[in-house]
Protein backbone atom coordinates (compact mmCIF):
# COMPACT_ATOMS: atom_id res chain seq x y z
CA UNK A 1 0.00 0.00 0.00
CA UNK A 2 1.59 3.21 -1.18
CA UNK A 3 0.95 6.90 0.94
CA UNK A 4 -1.34 8.04 -0.74
CA UNK A 5 -3.90 4.95 -0.33
CA UNK A 6 -2.78 4.78 3.47
CA UNK A 7 -3.41 8.64 3.33
CA UNK A 8 -6.66 8.14 1.94
CA UNK A 9 -7.42 5.37 4.26
CA UNK A 10 -6.56 7.13 7.62
CA UNK A 11 -8.54 10.11 6.63
CA UNK A 12 -11.58 8.03 5.75
CA UNK A 13 -11.33 6.81 8.80
CA UNK A 14 -11.01 9.68 10.87
CA UNK A 15 -14.39 10.98 9.16
CA UNK A 16 -16.67 7.83 9.38
CA UNK A 17 -15.34 7.98 13.50
CA UNK A 18 -16.48 11.83 13.48
CA UNK A 19 -19.76 11.05 12.34
CA UNK A 20 -20.59 8.81 14.62
CA UNK A 21 -19.50 10.44 17.63
CA UNK A 22 -21.12 13.38 16.46
CA UNK A 23 -24.53 11.28 16.58
CA UNK A 24 -23.86 9.42 19.79
CA UNK A 25 -25.95 11.14 22.85
CA UNK A 26 -27.19 14.47 21.09
CA UNK A 27 -30.01 15.60 22.57
CA UNK A 28 -33.04 16.28 19.91
CA UNK A 29 -35.60 18.69 20.90
CA UNK A 30 -37.95 18.74 17.64
CA UNK A 31 -40.15 15.66 17.66
CA UNK A 32 -39.50 12.71 15.52
CA UNK A 33 -40.40 12.99 11.47
CA UNK A 34 -43.15 10.96 10.75
CA UNK A 35 -42.58 9.46 7.17
CA UNK A 36 -46.74 9.08 6.50
CA UNK A 37 -47.91 10.33 9.25
CA UNK A 38 -51.44 9.41 7.93
CA UNK A 39 -50.64 6.20 9.36
CA UNK A 40 -49.32 7.56 12.65
CA UNK A 41 -52.15 9.53 13.67
CA UNK A 42 -55.53 8.10 12.63
CA UNK A 43 -58.69 9.43 13.87
CA UNK A 44 -60.75 6.61 15.13
CA UNK A 45 -64.92 6.61 14.61
CA UNK A 46 -66.16 6.23 18.16
CA UNK A 47 -69.64 4.79 18.76
CA UNK A 48 -72.91 6.66 18.22
CA UNK A 49 -70.66 8.99 15.94
CA UNK A 50 -71.79 10.14 12.62
CA UNK A 51 -69.72 10.04 9.58
CA UNK A 52 -69.86 12.21 6.30
CA UNK A 53 -68.32 10.08 4.34
CA UNK A 54 -71.64 7.92 3.94
CA UNK A 55 -74.58 8.47 2.61
CA UNK A 56 -76.64 7.65 5.74
CA UNK A 57 -74.21 9.69 7.99
CA UNK A 58 -73.78 6.91 10.28
CA UNK A 59 -70.18 5.98 10.91
CA UNK A 60 -71.39 2.74 12.63
CA UNK A 61 -71.79 0.20 9.86
CA UNK A 62 -74.41 -2.56 9.39
CA UNK A 63 -73.27 -5.99 8.09
CA UNK A 64 -72.69 -6.10 4.20
CA UNK A 65 -76.48 -7.06 3.31
CA UNK A 66 -76.85 -11.14 2.32
CA UNK A 67 -73.98 -11.65 4.36
CA UNK A 68 -74.38 -15.06 6.00
CA UNK A 69 -72.70 -16.76 9.22
CA UNK A 70 -70.96 -20.28 8.68
CA UNK A 71 -69.86 -22.88 10.61
CA UNK A 72 -66.97 -25.43 9.10
CA UNK A 73 -66.44 -26.53 12.83
CA UNK A 74 -67.96 -26.46 16.10
CA UNK A 75 -66.07 -23.72 17.75
CA UNK A 76 -66.56 -20.79 19.98
CA UNK A 77 -65.31 -18.85 17.22
CA UNK A 78 -68.43 -20.14 14.30
CA UNK A 79 -72.05 -20.04 14.22
CA UNK A 80 -72.98 -21.21 17.23
CA UNK A 81 -76.77 -22.11 15.95
CA UNK A 82 -77.07 -25.19 17.91
CA UNK A 83 -78.71 -25.40 20.72
CA UNK A 84 -77.46 -28.38 22.79
CA UNK A 85 -74.11 -27.45 22.24
CA UNK A 86 -73.44 -23.59 23.22
CA UNK A 87 -76.85 -23.81 25.05
CA UNK A 88 -77.35 -26.45 27.10
CA UNK A 89 -80.82 -27.22 25.65
CA UNK A 90 -82.97 -29.70 23.80
CA UNK A 91 -86.27 -30.08 23.05
CA UNK A 92 -87.55 -27.27 24.62
CA UNK A 93 -86.02 -27.82 28.10
CA UNK A 94 -82.47 -28.68 29.41
CA UNK A 95 -80.45 -30.67 28.05
CA UNK A 96 -79.91 -34.21 29.51
CA UNK A 97 -77.48 -35.48 27.55
CA UNK A 98 -74.05 -34.20 26.37
CA UNK A 99 -73.43 -33.34 22.47
CA UNK A 100 -70.54 -35.62 22.20
CA UNK A 101 -70.13 -39.26 23.67
CA UNK A 102 -69.42 -39.62 26.89
CA UNK A 103 -65.53 -41.23 27.39
CA UNK A 104 -62.90 -41.71 29.67
CA UNK A 105 -61.19 -39.19 28.06
CA UNK A 106 -63.84 -36.46 28.27
CA UNK A 107 -63.73 -37.61 32.05
CA UNK A 108 -60.31 -37.21 32.45
CA UNK A 109 -60.32 -33.64 30.70
CA UNK A 110 -63.53 -32.44 32.58
CA UNK A 111 -61.70 -33.47 36.14
CA UNK A 112 -58.57 -31.57 34.99
CA UNK A 113 -60.28 -28.44 34.46
CA UNK A 114 -62.55 -28.68 37.31
CA UNK A 115 -59.20 -28.62 39.08
CA UNK A 116 -57.91 -25.53 37.55
CA UNK A 117 -61.41 -23.49 37.29
CA UNK A 118 -63.77 -25.33 39.93
CA UNK A 119 -61.54 -26.45 42.85
CA UNK A 120 -60.53 -23.25 44.49
CA UNK A 121 -64.01 -22.47 45.58
CA UNK A 122 -65.97 -25.94 45.43
CA UNK A 123 -62.68 -27.98 47.09
CA UNK A 124 -61.75 -31.11 45.19
CA UNK A 125 -64.58 -33.39 45.74
CA UNK A 126 -67.14 -30.45 45.70
CA UNK A 127 -68.41 -30.60 49.11
CA UNK A 128 -69.71 -26.91 50.85
CA UNK A 129 -67.14 -24.49 51.10
CA UNK A 130 -64.38 -27.00 50.24
CA UNK A 131 -62.53 -24.97 48.44
CA UNK A 132 -59.50 -22.71 50.02
CA UNK A 133 -61.09 -19.35 48.34
CA UNK A 134 -64.23 -19.41 50.92
CA UNK A 135 -61.91 -20.66 53.77
CA UNK A 136 -59.76 -17.87 53.34
CA UNK A 137 -62.70 -15.37 52.32
CA UNK A 138 -64.08 -16.11 56.18
CA UNK A 139 -68.28 -15.12 54.98
CA UNK A 140 -68.38 -16.60 51.95
CA UNK A 141 -70.56 -19.67 51.10
CA UNK A 142 -70.37 -21.74 48.72
CA UNK A 143 -72.71 -24.18 48.61
CA UNK A 144 -71.84 -28.13 48.15
CA UNK A 145 -72.51 -29.74 44.46
CA UNK A 146 -74.19 -32.71 46.49
CA UNK A 147 -77.58 -30.95 47.48
CA UNK A 148 -80.58 -32.22 46.38
CA UNK A 149 -81.09 -28.75 44.18
CA UNK A 150 -77.82 -29.15 43.02
CA UNK A 151 -78.06 -33.15 42.30
CA UNK A 152 -81.67 -32.20 40.33
CA UNK A 153 -80.60 -30.38 37.39
CA UNK A 154 -79.44 -31.32 34.23
CA UNK A 155 -76.35 -31.87 32.82
CA UNK A 156 -77.20 -28.84 30.30
CA UNK A 157 -78.07 -26.73 33.28
CA UNK A 158 -74.82 -27.19 34.78
CA UNK A 159 -73.06 -26.34 31.35
CA UNK A 160 -75.56 -22.89 31.01
CA UNK A 161 -74.33 -22.48 34.96
CA UNK A 162 -70.38 -22.66 34.01
CA UNK A 163 -71.13 -20.68 30.92
CA UNK A 164 -73.12 -17.58 32.40
CA UNK A 165 -72.20 -18.27 36.12
CA UNK A 166 -75.39 -17.97 39.17
CA UNK A 167 -75.51 -15.75 42.00
CA UNK A 168 -71.93 -14.59 43.45
CA UNK A 169 -70.55 -17.48 40.69
CA UNK A 170 -68.81 -15.36 37.31
CA UNK A 171 -69.54 -16.95 34.01
CA UNK A 172 -66.50 -19.19 32.70
CA UNK A 173 -67.62 -18.69 28.86
CA UNK A 174 -64.72 -16.64 27.89
CA UNK A 175 -62.14 -18.73 29.75
CA UNK A 176 -63.07 -22.06 28.78
CA UNK A 177 -63.97 -23.53 25.60
CA UNK A 178 -67.56 -25.37 24.55
CA UNK A 179 -66.22 -28.66 24.72
CA UNK A 180 -63.94 -28.36 28.25
CA UNK A 181 -67.44 -26.90 29.77
CA UNK A 182 -69.30 -29.96 29.06
CA UNK A 183 -66.44 -31.71 30.48
CA UNK A 184 -66.62 -30.58 33.50
CA UNK A 185 -70.39 -30.64 33.54
CA UNK A 186 -69.81 -34.44 33.22
CA UNK A 187 -66.52 -34.36 35.82
CA UNK A 188 -69.39 -32.93 37.83
CA UNK A 189 -72.05 -35.32 37.72
CA UNK A 190 -69.50 -38.12 38.10
CA UNK A 191 -68.49 -36.45 41.69
CA UNK A 192 -72.33 -36.12 42.57
CA UNK A 193 -73.21 -39.62 41.73
CA UNK A 194 -70.16 -41.27 43.43
CA UNK A 195 -71.07 -38.72 46.25
CA UNK A 196 -74.15 -40.53 46.56
CA UNK A 197 -74.09 -43.72 45.29
CA UNK A 198 -73.99 -47.43 46.69
CA UNK A 199 -72.04 -50.71 45.69
CA UNK A 200 -75.53 -52.10 44.34
CA UNK A 201 -75.32 -49.35 41.33
CA UNK A 202 -71.59 -50.06 40.74
CA UNK A 203 -71.39 -53.24 37.74
CA UNK A 204 -70.54 -56.31 39.51
CA UNK A 205 -67.17 -56.74 37.19
CA UNK A 206 -65.81 -53.58 38.54
CA UNK A 207 -66.43 -54.36 41.87
CA UNK A 208 -65.17 -57.53 41.75
CA UNK A 209 -62.34 -55.63 39.56
CA UNK A 210 -61.95 -52.81 42.49
CA UNK A 211 -62.45 -55.77 45.29
CA UNK A 212 -65.52 -53.71 46.42
CA UNK A 213 -68.01 -56.63 46.40
CA UNK A 214 -68.23 -58.44 49.63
Amino acid sequence: MNRMTRLFVGLTGLLAASALTGCRGTPFADPPIHLNPNMDNVTYIQGQEGNPHFADGRGMRPQVTGTVAHSAQADDNHLQEDGHTYRGKAGGGWATTLPMPLTEEVLDRGEERYNIYCQPCHGQTGLENGGIVPVRAGNWLVPSLHGDRQRSYAVGQLFDIISNGINTMPSYRSQIPTEDRWAIAAYVRTLQLSHATTIETVPADVAKTQQWAK
